[in-house]
């Protein structure tokens, strides 16, 4: 078998195995290095093509600054551990830089997959649910076993694997590249993908996560928009039917779940008051009070931070001092990528990953790029709410699409030929 083929072969696995089950993906990584490996004649052009690509260059200083994070780290075992989680960071530049050509020809295929792999992934996740909810599957709860029933449905019931803030993620970020492949022509919209909308909007919702939510809306709304200015009024209304109907549904079955944004809209407005939020039991008054922590210790550490290895360590002293039990019994992160990348690495890191998504938008002001764009902000809102590059599974994804996606789209100045498959 060619180099090319087995390498594309690899691609497409590690698109479908990321939102199935992630954890197949870092030997397929391996197998992308040895590709890059016994090819060294392409690694110097490969160099080039990475200096040239800011964004791209830009998630390479990332890894690197978390490298020199450990110099002044005293857990520099720790240090150690998280530099192997963010190792895409810097792989999927070096060993993609080197396939441009083909990346570039095959990136709608990608997408293709990368759709199935979702679509796989949320079957799995509804079949597992629905045969707990038809068993049923007893859950131990304090000691007393439980029939969840529809709760088999909702949150991690329904994605017992995959963390569902980074589930939902990924498929926003697949129903933009269905409607990103139906715009580019690559898909015709039959009714088996107005199906697949539906099916994922659906799972979205019921995997209850707000930055998932919130995901949704901006991409439902931009699809609406984009149906009606081009004057697809049928196309349009459908998906304003769907997505009404489906919160109004799920507003009615789950209303536990529901109101997660209105106690959400609580914890923001008792922001101010430390006391109302340790007293809350909703999920965002502890982030907030964590979020709070983390400001303290960028204050103390503005420049380089704490020091990869010694980020966890400080926050979890931070807590001690402040109080928060509950936070440090279960030692919780900042539950924001901003935050915790300034913990560990100060401004200097907080910068460099800013740039990563800025970057992308800013060199292609003139020609945009729905994919590419949307990428980075659905990237950006979740990194809000979560540390998305605090585990693997967050790493992998941000790390590849945003490297594909820059190399695609966004040229080199050295580059003669047009920007390709702009919107």
């Amino acid at each position: 078998m060619k180099i090319e083929k087995f390498f594309k072969l690899i691609i497409l696995a590690i698109v479908v195995c990321l939102p199935v089950y992630s954890s197949l993906v870092p030997p397929l990584i391996i197998l992308l290095s040895l590709c890059w490996i016994i090819e060294p004649q392409r690694i110097p052009t490969g160099l080039l093509v990475l200096r040239n690509n800011l964004p791209v260059l830009a998630l390479s200083f990332l890894f690197l600054i978390y490298s020199a994070g450990i110099i002044y780290s005293v857990n520099r075992a720790e240090g150690f551990q998280i530099l192997e989680t963010k190792l895409s960071l810097i792989i999927f530049p070096l060993i993609l830089s080197t396939r441009l050509q083909d990346i570039r020809k095959d990136i709608n295929v990608y997408l293709k997959y990368f759709i199935y792999g979702c679509l796989l992934s949320g079957l799995i996740c509804f079949s597992w649910s629905l045969y707990c909810y038809l068993k049923p599957v007893y859950v131990l709860i304090d000691g007393i076993e439980y029939d969840l029933g529809a709760s088999y449905f909702y949150y991690n019931r329904l994605s017992p694997i995959i963390h569902p803030s980074y589930l939902s993620m990924y498929v926003n970020f697949a129903l933009l590249s269905l409607y990103y492949l139906v715009s580019k022509g690559e898909i015709k919209l039959t009714l088996k993908w107005y199906l697949v909308a539906l099916f994922f909007g659906a799972f979205v919702l019921l995997l209850s996560s707000k930055a998932g939510w919130v995901g949704l809306f901006l991409i439902s709304f931009y699809i609406f928009v984009s149906f009606m200015l081009k004057r697809k009024l049928v196309e349009g209304i459908i998906i304003l039917i769907i997505l009404g109907s489906m919160f109004y549904v799920f507003n009615i079955s789950a209303p536990q779940y529901s109101q997660r944004i209105t106690s959400a809209t609580e914890a923001v407005v008792n922001a101010g008051s430390d006391e109302k939020l340790e007293k809350s039991s909703e999920g965002t008054a502890s982030r907030i009070l964590v979020w709070q922590a983390a400001a303290e210790l960028l204050k103390s550490n503005p420049a380089f931070g704490t020091g990869t290895g010694d980020a966890k360590t400080a926050m979890l002293e931070k807590y001690k001092e402040k109080g928060m039990m509950n936070e440090l019994e279960h030692k919780l992160n900042s539950h924001n990528q901003f935050l915790n990348t300034s913990v560990a690495l100060g401004l200097t890191g907080l910068i460099c990953l800013l740039l990563c998504l800025g970057l992308p938008v800013l060199l292609t002001l003139k020609n945009i790029n729905l994919l590419l764009w949307g990428f980075c902000v659905l990237s950006g809102l979740n990194f809000l709410f979560e540390s998305m590059l605090e585990t693997q599974a967050g790493v992998m994804f941000f790390a590849f699409f945003s490297t594909i996606l820059c190399y695609c789209f966004i040229n080199n100045k050295s580059e003669k030929n047009s920007q390709p498959t702009i919107l």
